[in-house]
């Protein structure tokens, strides 16, 4: 029992009051009630919990709503809008806007697009962020990002690659190591599912690229390596806790060298596109001597490419050189014999020469080969 200290009569200590008086001297005063908490709604959590992912969802819709704003279709946005607003796209890229491998991560094919890979983002990107750390997790997905980019380069650089997909697959790598060789303070059972659904979850989108055309998997797989490579660095001993930063702030310069090794070996690999890109250019316009200078330097690099000497042997015939013209093309029918362009290219080549035999041989061969062609 306890004495009340306003009337001294005695209470049960089990019953607490606001006060400290009696329930009977309590019950007399004016005191507002203990204040309660209220749930907050389940964006606001959401944006507490998790804001980095929350600002790279809202960067990327306001990208899409000024481009819409600008007169980019929502649905269906042209080639061309997409490469205005900074997707990445090979002669583009290798030419010199080298920044285009990391403003497309942020560039989305119309709304449906941005819609499916904000909802993947809202669900790997919370539990990414709680992880490793609102910095750490946006390194991790903007190198992730870049690292799609550079892989879709190098596969196919004349595709126009736009979209967060390969962030997105970086975070699923990364989350797969951590899971499944990290020392996290979580327990086995609660490990276990969290990395099944994040393999399932890659494996099936991996599937989905690989059955549907228009994806860039590419883009995917490099993403989604870059990811595992990060993880695999983070979660040694000699980069965790606060007394080896220094450590991985160095590990992070040293990746971002890492994908300036890999953006010169794309260069390298594929800088021929840009001198196609250069030819063609200057064809439109009727500089046919800049286009053969510019696409002898693409055959250059690219010596087994039929496409090359096709259009090279289309530049000789602009400029009436008939003879430089029939070896290109005699060159791109050997190395294509299915290619109906070069065959036509050729016997027009033999036409300008006078040797109608030969241009009768070829234009036959063309015609074949349209005949044979689905209709």
């Amino acid at each position: 029992m306890a004495t009340c200290p306003k009337c001294g009569s005695e209470y049960a200590v089990h019953e607490p009051t606001r006060s400290g008086y009696c329930p009977a001297c309590d019950q007399q005063l004016d005191l507002p009630q203990a204040h309660q908490p209220q749930p907050r709604p389940p964006v606001k959590l959401f944006m507490a919990s998790a804001p980095v992912t929350t600002a790279i969802i809202a960067v990327n819709s306001l990208i899409l709503g000024v481009m819409a704003a600008a007169g980019v279709s929502l649905f269906s946005p042209q080639t061309q809008d997409l490469w205005r607003w900074g997707a990445d796209f090979g002669p583009m890229t290798i030419g010199g806007q080298w920044w285009r491998v990391l403003t497309c991560v942020f560039v989305h094919v119309g709304l449906w697009h941005l819609a499916v890979n904000m909802w993947a983002l809202w669900n790997l990107g919370m539990l990414a962020e709680r992880i490793y750390g609102r910095w750490l997790y946006l390194y991790i997905y903007l190198f992730c990002g870049v690292s799609g980019s550079l892989a879709s380069l190098a596969w196919h650089p004349w595709i126009t690659s736009a979209g967060a997909s390969g962030a997105i697959f970086g975070l699923a790598g990364a989350l797969i190591v951590t899971f499944r060789w990290g020392k996290l303070p979580i327990p086995p059972e609660i490990i276990r599912p969290i990395l099944r659904t994040l393999v399932i979850f890659t494996v099936i989108n991996i599937g989905f690229g690989v059955a549907v055309q228009f994806v860039d998997n590419a883009a995917h797989l490099g993403g989604f390596g870059g990811g595992m490579l990060a993880a695999a660095i983070i979660i040694q001993p000699m980069f965790r806790g606060r007394e080896n930063q220094g450590r991985r702030i160095l590990a992070g310069i040293g990746l971002i060298g890492l994908l300036a090794l890999g953006a010169m070996a794309v260069e390298r690999k594929n800088g021929w596109v840009v001198h196609v890109e250069r030819g063609q250019e200057a064809l439109k316009e009727h500089r046919v001597n800049e286009a053969i200078a510019e696409w002898k330097l693409a055959a250059a690099g690219r010596p087994d490419d039929a496409m090359v000497h096709t259009l090279l042997g289309r530049a000789f015939l602009e400029a009436s050189q008939n003879d430089q013209a029939i070896a290109e093309f005699s060159t791109a029918t050997r190395l294509d014999p299915q290619s109906e362009t070069a065959w036509w290219g050729l016997a027009l080549g033999y036409h300008a020469t006078g040797r109608e035999a030969e241009a009768d041989a070829a234009m036959q061969k063309a015609q074949t080969l349209k005949s044979s062609q689905p209709k």
